[in-house]
Order: structure tokens, then C-alpha cells, then sequence
């Protein structure tokens, strides 16, 4: 019975041992945690601040750094430009005629107004402060409005006239301009001639020169049996070029 007694305290005391040996690495491993936890850095707490994109959307910030997102990249207004630097998604487009960009609803793309003649197979563009005198399709003119506003019931000094008449088979266009000439208050002077084109027909610039000036030019072509008679009357202007740079034959 003696004998057994230091066996049992034998076995008390390895328990106990292990018990405490258990404690203590439970112990470590918990303060090996709390030590983790103190020394984990907490996240940052991103502002409420909102960055406004071109495209009128707003991004906030986000991610470790609290970097504002990046803005959409889409069609964005104003990042659609032609050719020209005309924006379109604002209402932009390039007009030929004054060689810039515009709004149309501000400001119109074209100063002209469009005149046809479906019998002669022509049409102009002629200054919007003007009229066309087109009584007779044959003879047309265009004049500025103040003219017509002071009742002339007829066509004035200051026109560009475009005359229409039938070409005889059997003649030329020298001699038919000779005849134009002779008859008008241009008769006896000399005639100077120079070959250029109209609406892709080639036709006749004409200058009647005295001893001391000349006329403005006239200009003839001849279409389809038809002979065109481009006339400034008393002087160029700017608005006559135009008028002569805008003719056009068109299919009747």
C-alpha cells in the first residue's frame, strides 16, 4: 500500500504539468493576437467629397488612398469635334459659305437666297437684303431691296441682269456677242475677249475698253441652243461676283 503512494503523486504532478503547459501556449497564442489587432492599421474613412466630370456626372473618392474614381470616358460633350473644330454635341456644324462653325438656330449658315429658273435651267444665290426682278424669265434681275422699297416697279442701274436668248444654228459666239455690243451703249468701243469657264461650259469674259477706261466685264456662255448673258449693270460690286460665282446650270 506504501509503495503505490509515490506513483499516484508521480502522475498528479505530470498532470498538472501539462495543464500548465497547455495554459501557457493558449496564453501566447491570445497575446499574439491582441498584439496582431493593436498594431492592424484601420482602414481610412473616405470624405463625402463629389469630383464633377466633364460629362456632367460626379465620381467620389474610394480605395486604400481615397483617390477620387476616374471620370467616364465616353462621349463626353465636347469631345466630339470634326474636321472643322466643330462640336457637335453642342449644337455645332461647319458652314462652307462663312467658313466657320455656328449654331443654326443662332445665327443662319447662309447671307444667300436661292433663286431657279426651270425654264433656262440655271439658278443663282443672291444676297438676302436684295430682290429678283423676274417678271420675264427671260431677263432677270437682282437688286438690292432698297430699291424695291422706293417703288421701282422696274429694274434698275444698280442690277446684275441674266438674259436668256435662243443661239442661231448658223452663227458663232463672237459674232453674237459683237451684235450684243453694238447695240448697247457700248457700240464703237473695242472689245477685249477672254476665254474662261461657267458652270463647266466654256464661255467668254468680255471688256469694252474707250480711249481712256474700260466697262465692267460681261460675261457669255452658250448651253444647249441657248445663249446666257451675265451683265453688271454700271459697275462691280462684291455682290455681283457672288452672284456670278453662285451660277449654276441645273437639268430642267
Amino acid at each position: 500500500m506504501n509503495k503505490r503512494i509515490p506513483s499516484v503523486w508521480g502522475f498528479v504532478i505530470i498532470a498538472l504539468a501539462a495543464v500548465v503547459s497547455v495554459t501557457f501556449m493558449w496564453l501566447a497564442t491570445k497575446s499574439g493576437e491582441i498584439s496582431g489587432k493593436i498594431n492592424e492599421k484601420k482602414p481610412l474613412e473616405c470624405t463625402m467629397e463629389a469630383r464633377v466630370c466633364p460629362d456632367g456626372s460626379s465620381v467620389g473618392r474610394t480605395g486604400p488612398n481615397c483617390e477620387f474614381e476616374p471620370c467616364p470616358t465616353g462621349n463626353l460633350v465636347g469631345n466630339d469635334k470634326d474636321e472643322h473644330g466643330c462640336i457637335g454635341s453642342a449644337g455645332y456644324i461647319w458652314c462652307e459659305e462663312k467658313q466657320k462653325c455656328l449654331r443654326i438656330w443662332n445665327e443662319s449658315c447662309s447671307d444667300l437666297l436661292e433663286y431657279k429658273n426651270f425654264k433656262h435651267g440655271y439658278y443663282v444665290k443672291y444676297p438676302r437684303s436684295w430682290f429678283a426682278y423676274t417678271e420675264k424669265v427671260d431677263d432677270v434681275f437682282f437688286q438690292p431691296r432698297s430699291e424695291e422699297e422706293n417703288d421701282y416697279n422696274d429694274p434698275h442701274a444698280l442690277s446684275f441682269e441674266i438674259k436668256v436668248s435662243d443661239f442661231p444654228a448658223n452663227s458663232s459666239l463672237d459674232k453674237e456677242i459683237e451684235k450684243i455690243i453694238n447695240k448697247g451703249v457700248d457700240a464703237g468701243r473695242s472689245i477685249r475677249k477672254e476665254e474662261i469657264e461657267i458652270s463647266g461650259e466654256k464661255g467668254l469674259k468680255v471688256m469694252t475698253c474707250g480711249k481712256f477706261e474700260c466697262n465692267p466685264e460681261k460675261y457669255f456662255v452658250v448651253k444647249d441652243g441657248k445663249l446666257y448673258f451675265l451683265n453688271p449693270l454700271l459697275g462691280w460690286t462684291k455682290e455681283f461676283e457672288n452672284i456670278l460665282n453662285t451660277f449654276k446650270f441645273v437639268s430642267q
